[in-house]
């Protein structure tokens, strides 16, 4: 007998066919409906009051992002966006997170929830706090009988790779949502789906910053600061892992103009990391110069590296030359441009998130038309690069995690 560890609600080992089957006989809901909201709600404030979760930017985030405000905003567009299209959950929905973004498997959980949908979770085994202080506030309310009925709907679980458990799960759900890459997605697609499922994927992607040159070099030294803090967010939040986590920064300037602004935000960049407490460990500093040497040798176009603290800067010449590999911890290649028109041709489907600071409205549509939908799939801020949303890689999240049903109502 095949068996899963069950994480919650509940704890122990549970036959994978008694958890499929469990989960077939769970109560249905309709997309945000009272029970849902509440759960979802009573965990965000539990996250944002919680002193230990407060050490964790990303859980404020979480827990903000999930506000009973903003759930209501979610519901009511979702009513409103067809008069004849009913929105209905998709039915089990079997999601794979990734290991090394700790708050992914929230929020694919969570939104899959508030769709009405019945939800198996995969998560891993490597150790995470922002993780634990979810589950333990998602435990204590799944046990509340006011959450019953969302009890029923969840099944969190922790297995090795076992392709007889990914079968089961594959063949039993409506929707595959694979979070983890494109080794993940490979391996996951040799379990075949039912004939009506179907996956939602979020491969491999990369992300970049585009600055304005002159725009940095003539802000004053408070919003130079503002910038600072929040390409901090952008960098330092998981160790660059995350696929929005910029790892190429493009000043858009003449030479000159781009040198004055990197130095003076690359600066304060690293101050305000040591302030937040960003140091590195012995092991990412030594592989960060290890690395270092390798690209100079590899690629002749670097023409130099710089250290601001815990930031690491290497600037290269021009967007061809940009090194594809990457070691994270606070590392960014560097160029420059004349005009942002010259990301037409470098950007390709790899690339998710457009960061951006000193440009309108009207340029950044100009370049997201003249890409025609070759790549990016975001274009936020400085200091939103990690802030999760519906739209994310170019699907809502919530349209995804339902089903339409076309009603067309007679006449007289």
């Amino acid at each position: 007998m095949t068996t899963v560890e069950r994480i919650l609600p509940g704890a122990g080992s549970i036959a994978i066919e008694a958890l499929v089957r469990a989960l077939a006989l769970a109560p249905r809901a309709r997309p945000f409906s009272a029970a849902s909201i509440d759960f979802v709600a009573a965990l965000a404030e539990a996250l944002m009051t919680d002193p230990a979760a407060r050490r964790h930017p990303e859980l404020m985030s979480l827990g903000f992002f999930l506000r009973r405000a903003e759930l209501t905003t979610m519901a009511r567009e979702l009513a409103t966006a067809s008069r004849d299209a009913v929105r209905m959950p998709i039915g089990l929905v079997f999601h794979v997170p990734p290991s090394n973004v700790d708050t992914v498997f929230a929020y694919s959980w969570l939104l899959s929830l508030l769709a009405g949908n019945r939800d198996v979770v995969r998560l891993s085994s490597r150790p995470s706090p922002v993780v634990d202080i979810t589950l333990g506030h998602a435990a204590r309310l799944l046990a509340d009988p006011a959450h019953a009925a969302v009890a029923a709907r969840t099944a969190i679980v922790r297995y090795g790779h076992d392709a007889a458990i990914n079968r089961a799960l594959s063949a039993a759900c409506d929707l595959r949502v694979i979070w983890g890459g494109d080794a993940a997605i490979r391996a996951l697609r040799e379990a075949p789906l039912a004939p009506h499922g179907r996956d939602l994927t979020f491969p491999d992607r990369q992300s970049f910053a585009v600055l304005r040159a002159d725009a940095i070099v003539d802000a004053t030294a408070d919003a130079v600061a503002a910038v600072a803090g929040g390409l901090v967010n952008d960098l330092f939040w998981f160790d660059q892992a995350a696929c929005a986590s910029p790892r190429l920064v493009v000043w858009v300037g003449s030479p000159g103009a781009a040198r004055a602004a990197s130095v003076r935000l690359f600066g304060r960049v690293g101050e305000i990391a040591e302030q937040r407490g960003h140091r590195l460990e012995p092991a990412h500093v030594m592989n960060k110069v290890v690395f270092t040497y390798r690209a100079v040798a590899d690629h002749p176009a670097v023409v130099r590296r710089e250290q601001f603290g815990s930031l690491t800067v290497v600037e290269v010449e021009g967007l061809a030359a940009v090194p594809h590999d990457h070691p994270g911890a606070g590392y960014v290649w560097s160029t420059t441009v004349e005009a942002l028109a010259e990301l037409t041709a470098f950007v390709g489907r790899k690339h998710q998130t457009l960061v951006h600071f000193g440009f309108t409205r009207v340029e950044l549509d100009a370049v997201i038309d003249a890409l025609a939908g070759r790549g990016v799939d975001r274009v936020v801020p400085i200091g939103r690069a990690l802030a999760f949303d519906r739209m994310w890689d170019g699907h809502d999240l919530i349209a995804a995690f339902t089903r339409i049903v076309h009603v067309e109502a007679g006449k007289g």
